[in-house]
Formats: C-alpha cells, sequence, structure tokens
C-alpha cells in the first residue's frame, strides 16, 4: 500500500469567502491576481465549489510579508501548482 504523506493543512481546504479574509483583499482584486499569475488557481472540491489549500494560503501570505517581487512571487505560484501535480502523479 502507498503511504500519502500529507499534513492537515494540506488538505484542509479554504473557500472563496474565508481566502478574502485571510488575505484582505476584494475578491475581484483576487481573481485580478489569480489570473495574472499572483496566487494559485483554486482546487475544484465539487461540481460547483472551489477552494485553496490552506498551506498554500499560508506560504503566499508569508512570501508577501517578506517583501518578494512580484517575479519571485510568479515563480512562487508555478512551484506550488507544481507540487500539487507531483504529488498525485507518484501515487
Amino acid at each position: 500500500m502507498d503511504t500519502f504523506d500529507m499534513n492537515s493543512k494540506e488538505t484542509t481546504f479554504l473557500r472563496t469567502k474565508e481566502t478574502l479574509v485571510m488575505r484582505g483583499i476584494s475578491k475581484s482584486q483576487h481573481y485580478v491576481e489569480i489570473a495574472e499569475g499572483l496566487w494559485t488557481k483554486p482546487v475544484r472540491v465539487g461540481k460547483r465549489g472551489s477552494a485553496w489549500p490552506l498551506s498554500e494560503i499560508e506560504i503566499q501570505q508569508a512570501a508577501r510579508l517578506a517583501g518578494l517581487s512580484t517575479l519571485n512571487i510568479r515563480k512562487l505560484v508555478r512551484k506550488l501548482e507544481k507540487k500539487r501535480q507531483e504529488q498525485f502523479d507518484s501515487l
């Protein structure tokens, strides 16, 4: 049996409203940043629902707090989205 080693923050998802509260920005700004590659795309959690892993929210918030440049934020977003895929490709 394969082991799937994910901590609780990686398996906790926050819906849009909760994510926006944590970020302190408007919904429209949030989606602009997703389109510009400055925030990860949501994960589908149902037929019509989407959310973000808490672990990714915290990492992205820490990067902004640390003052990473726009270029480095984009690199981080690509890395986080790639990590999502790699975790499941190995199963």
